[in-house]
């Protein structure tokens, strides 16, 4: 083997395993469980920006499931904070693509906003 060529362990390599972090929760612990055959700095690296983007997507559900009775009670809010929380999500999708295409690149590209967080925080965790 050269060293260019990828490592490889069981037939899956680190831009894969990456990028599969990327899709969801699910996707996440399924990466977290193969990156335990195949540790490399690509992995680890995005293992933790994707989980930050997961923990982002969690806060924003709890967020809009408590926002919607309030907005119930005061329909004023409902105007003007949903259109919100949607430019959000739709930030957070353009963010879990960036993040797919770094993986696939191998870039190791911090994500905007919580990519500097994410990797502090879930350093202690991932590794």
């Amino acid at each position: 083997m050269s060293e260019n060529e990828p490592v490889k362990t069981n037939g899956v390599d680190g831009k894969l395993i990456s990028a599969v972090a990327y899709f969801g929760v699910i996707g996440l612990i399924f990466a977290l469980v193969l990156s335990k055959q195949n540790k490399n700095e690509l992995v680890l690296f995005h293992l933790k920006q994707a989980a930050g983007l997961s923990a982002l997507v969690v806060c924003l559900i709890l967020c809009f499931f408590i926002l919607i009775p309030i907005s119930i009670i005061i329909p004023f809010l409902f105007i003007i904070v949903f259109p919100v929380i949607g430019i959000i999500y739709l930030g957070v999708l353009v963010f879990f693509i960036m993040g797919i295409l770094n993986a696939v690149n191998e870039n190791m590209n911090y994500l905007p906003i919580i990519g500097k967080k994410s990797d502090v925080f879930f350093a202690k965790y991932i590794n």
